[in-house]
């Protein structure tokens, strides 16, 4: 096994997922990674088709790839996504042309912010580098500034917000990776980290309580519009067509973007009840005018607000070693 290959995992590993459920294993075989699916973290409620888990992979192949650059490896990566049997292959060589990756340093600092984000605009040469480095063949990524369009999504955020919301089965899937005190955060390593949400620290029992009674839809919903509407801008990453692999390239494009954002001192947070709700993510799709499929929505400005990152599970749980 080469020397460098657990820390390189260690940087997949502190990718973006949908509540930060860390959907993935590694397997090494000398100098070759499995990235596999780990369906015990699955979404059912809320990503039914499994894209959004995808998606995350993508963020960590992409974190993985990145990482090996910088220790200096390159990597070729193959993929076999049948069903009941997806993983992804990368096998790391040194070819000695190496000398590092820009995006690096931003791995450890990227993490979401969920604060009100400030009334500043961004720059549009910023906006531009961060739409040139997340350019993708199969996938589209749209820049939402103009505030009536950006009214308009952020009300059909607010619709779907009220639909989830309103399912006993989605607020329970929510709950269940909601972590309300440091206690908790720490005991499981995943999920939402109460601090991460902006939250008071709370008996995991009373945090229940006040969440399954007072999370109503019509304020959930509210609140969703008001973060979406006051952000400088929207982006949306969609798909060429709806498939693991692309899922996977749009999670690439989107860690490439976060990790630039966070290079330039710009916040992000993930709006993303749109787009799973297949009704909704229509109307999102025909509102913006795009073919292909948005799978994937955040918000993005300034934040004066330092918000702490949740955490993460240790290597060694995460890694298999085979001969």
């Amino acid at each position: 096994m080469l020397p460098d290959i657990k820390t390189i995992i260690e940087y997949a590993a502190m990718a973006p997922s949908a509540h930060n459920t860390q959907p993935w294993k590694f397997k090494v075989q000398g100098h070759f990674i499995k990235l596999i699916p780990d369906y015990s973290k699955v979404l059912p409620v809320s990503d039914a088709d499994h894209h959004e888990l995808f998606i995350s992979l993508g963020c960590a192949l992409e974190n993985l790839v990145i990482a090996s650059s910088q220790l200096g490896h390159n990597s070729n990566i193959m993929y076999d996504l049948t069903d009941g049997a997806e993983e992804i292959l990368i096998h790391l060589f040194e070819d000695g042309l190496i000398s590092g990756h820009r995006l690096f340093e931003s791995i450890p600092e990227r993490h979401v912010n969920r604060s009100n984000f400030l009334n500043a605009e961004i720059p549009i040469e910023a906006l531009q580098q961060l739409h040139k480095v997340s350019a993708s063949d199969n996938v589209s990524v749209s820049m939402i500034i103009n505030k009536d369009l950006k009214h308009k999504v952020a009300e059909l955020l607010k619709k779907a917000a009220f639909v989830q919301f309103k399912r006993k089965e989605y607020k329970k899937e929510l709950l269940h990776w909601i972590r309300f005190n440091e206690k908790a955060a720490l005991n499981h390593k995943d999920g939402l980290r109460y601090a991460s949400m902006g939250l008071p620290e709370v008996n995991p029992v009373i945090g229940d309580f006040l969440f399954t009674h007072f999370a109503t839809p019509g304020g959930e919903a509210k609140k969703a519009e008001l973060l979406a509407d006051e952000s400088p801008a929207l982006v949306v990453f969609a798909a060429a067509e709806n498939s693991k692999k692309n899922w996977i390239s749009l999670g690439r494009s989107f860690e490439r973007f976060a990790l630039a954002a966070t290079r330039y001192g710009i916040a992000h947070a993930h709006m993303n009840m749109i787009c799973e709700e297949a009704e909704l993510r229509n109307e999102l799709k025909q509102m913006i005018g795009i073919k292909e499929e948005p799978l994937l929505l955040i918000r993005i400005g300034y934040s004066d607000k330092i918000m702490p990152s949740s955490y993460r599970h240790e290597i060694n749980e995460l890694v298999e070693e085979t001969l």
